[in-house]
C-alpha cells in the first residue's frame, strides 16, 4: 500500500531508490485525492481590487476567478457560434451591404 511520506521505506527499512508510474499514482490519490490543480496568477492592484470586491458574492477569490473563466469560454463560444452564423448566412446570402448596415445602426441608434 502507498504511503504519503516523502522517501517512503519498504517493510525491511530500505528506502526506495525507483518508484513505478502506478505507486507514484496512488501515492497523489492517497495523500491529495482528486484536488484540484494549483495555478499561479500575478495580478495588478486593480484586479486585486476588482476580485476582493467579488469574493464574497462567490464563496472565495478562488470561486470568482472560476466563474469568470467558465463566463470567459461561455463568451468565447458565443462569439465562435456567431461568427459561424454569420459566415454561412454570407456564403448563402453574399456579402454585407455596408449602406444597409449604417442604415440599421442609424434607425436603432446604434
Amino acid at each position: 500500500m502507498a504511503q504519503c511520506e516523502v522517501g517512503a521505506s519498504t517493510p525491511r527499512g530500505r528506502r526506495l531508490r525507483a518508484v513505478t508510474v502506478q505507486f507514484v499514482h496512488d501515492v497523489a490519490q492517497k495523500c491529495y485525492g482528486n484536488r484540484m490543480p494549483t495555478t499561479t496568477v500575478r495580478l495588478d492592484e486593480e484586479d486585486e481590487r476588482i476580485l476582493d470586491q467579488l469574493a464574497p458574492a462567490y464563496g472565495g477569490r478562488s470561486n470568482a476567478i472560476r466563474q469568470a473563466l467558465r463566463r470567459l469560454a461561455a463568451e468565447r463560444d458565443r462569439h465562435e457560434a456567431l461568427d459561424g452564423f454569420l459566415t454561412a448566412w454570407q456564403r448563402e446570402a453574399g456579402p454585407v451591404d455596408e449602406d444597409a448596415v449604417e442604415a440599421m445602426a442609424q434607425r436603432y441608434g446604434l
